[in-house]
Formats: structure tokens, C-alpha cells, sequence
């Protein structure tokens, strides 16, 4: 059970995930984008989605209960500042080619290494993790993984899909689960779970 809970994570499909800790006690927030920011074609700008706008939100919730660094991708970033009004500066930002299908680029457990840098260079010891609930036990798994083993995962995290991502397996959960179930032991091959 404990093989399928480190390849299968808690939630991944029904995005019941569990609650761990106290967020107040976390010293860095580790937010991990649900896909990359769309181009809006009716406005011309960039739409960070809403479980992005939701996590960038929670970010600036924890912020202002007490200040502490956000490690965290553009899409986020974007959220952050469209939800402030001017531009957000991120102390610990994760750039790149987003991952795609196969596997290439900067995904969960690149996001993972670099929160794990971001620690490393700041002297901090346990993050607060948010991401969608359906990739949140996948996160902890990675993080396990890379020695984070003091971390927490709030409350009221976002669940939904988006229909209009560029990457179809954040769609809807019949995309969703069959890249989960084929992609984590891939994941567990490359040695990244």
C-alpha cells in the first residue's frame, strides 16, 4: 500500500487531499501553478486560469498573516500581480519550457528542486504547499522525495479543471487520471518519485 500511495498520490483523482500542519508555522510558500497562462484571445492578454488566480490569492492570504517568501512559476506570478493591480515581484521564481506530454520541460518536480533551492539559499524549513488538490499528494511525494519531509498542506485548496489549457490532461478528470496513472510510474523510472 505504502508503494501505491508513494506512486499513486492520495486524492490524485477525486482531489480530496489531506490536510497536514499549520500554515502559520510554514517560513516559505511553494505555489505550484495548474497549467500555464492561456492567451485570451478577446482580450489579448495573458488569463493565469482560475485555480492559478485561486492559488495566487492564497499566496497573498498566508502573506498578510505573516510575510514569508513565494517560490513559484509565471503563471502564479501573473495571478499575483493582475490580482494586486501592478506588477509582483516573486522572490523565487521557477522558469522555463512548462512541461508537455511527454514529459519534457519544467514540471512538479523541477517546481519541487527549485522550492528545495529556494530553502537552501534562504535558510528555510518547511514550506506551506499550494497546488490543485488532484497534484498537491504528487508534490509531498517529490518533496519526499528531495528530503522535504517537514512540510504542510492547507486547507481549501482548488480542485477544478480548465477546459481551455493548452494542456489537455488539466482539462477534465477523463484526461486527467489516465495521464496520472501512466505518467507516475514514468515519474518513478526517471527516478523524480
Amino acid at each position: 500500500m505504502l508503494f501505491l500511495n508513494r506512486l499513486y498520490a492520495p486524492g490524485f483523482a477525486t482531489g480530496n487531499c489531506e490536510v497536514i500542519g499549520d500554515p502559520d508555522e510554514a517560513d516559505i510558500i511553494s505555489a505550484h501553478e495548474w497549467g500555464p497562462c492561456e492567451l485570451n484571445e478577446r482580450t489579448g492578454s495573458l488569463d493565469p486560469g482560475e485555480v492559478n488566480r485561486r492559488l495566487a490569492q492564497m499566496a497573498l492570504e498566508l502573506q498578510g498573516r505573516r510575510s514569508r517568501p513565494i517560490a513559484t512559476r509565471p503563471a502564479i506570478q501573473i495571478a499575483l500581480s493582475q490580482i494586486c493591480g501592478r506588477e509582483v515581484e516573486v522572490d523565487y521564481l521557477l522558469t522555463g519550457e512548462t512541461i508537455d506530454i511527454f514529459g519534457r520541460g519544467a514540471g512538479t518536480a523541477e517546481e519541487v528542486r527549485a522550492t528545495k533551492a529556494a530553502m537552501e539559499s534562504g535558510g528555510f524549513q518547511r514550506p506551506v504547499f499550494l497546488a490543485n488538490a488532484r497534484q498537491v499528494g504528487r508534490v509531498a511525494n517529490h518533496a519526499r522525495r528531495e528530503g522535504i519531509c517537514d512540510y504542510v498542506v492547507p486547507e481549501g485548496l482548488p480542485s477544478a479543471f480548465r477546459p481551455e489549457s493548452s494542456q489537455p490532461w488539466i482539462r477534465r478528470n477523463a484526461f486527467w487520471i489516465p495521464r496520472e496513472l501512466i505518467g507516475a510510474p514514468i515519474l518513478l523510472a526517471q527516478g523524480k518519485l
